[in-house]
């Protein structure tokens, strides 16, 4: 019987999907808001579609970073 608890293997599993495709992330697009996408996405959006905003909250990005490393803190 499920309890709706999610496994610590599933929440690691569910960090590191791509919410948009699903895929599993090895490089993270991450902007100010702190939502994280697969580089992949982010190179779609913001290139082929023109589309310069989180694909998670809409917020408006200008920039964003690419890294491999999950726990990334955007200030500037």
């Amino acid at each position: 019987m499920a309890t709706g608890k999610k496994t610590s293997i599933q929440r690691k599993e569910d960090e590191s999907s791509c919410p948009v495709c699903h895929e599993r992330m090895e490089i993270f697009a991450v902007g100010r808001c702190d939502h994280t996408i697969c580089f992949r996405c982010a190179v779609r959006m913001r290139v082929l579609c023109d589309q310069m905003y989180c694909a998670i909250c809409r917020a408006d990005l200008l920039q964003v970073i690419l890294t491999s490393m999950y726990c990334v803190n955007f200030s500037m």
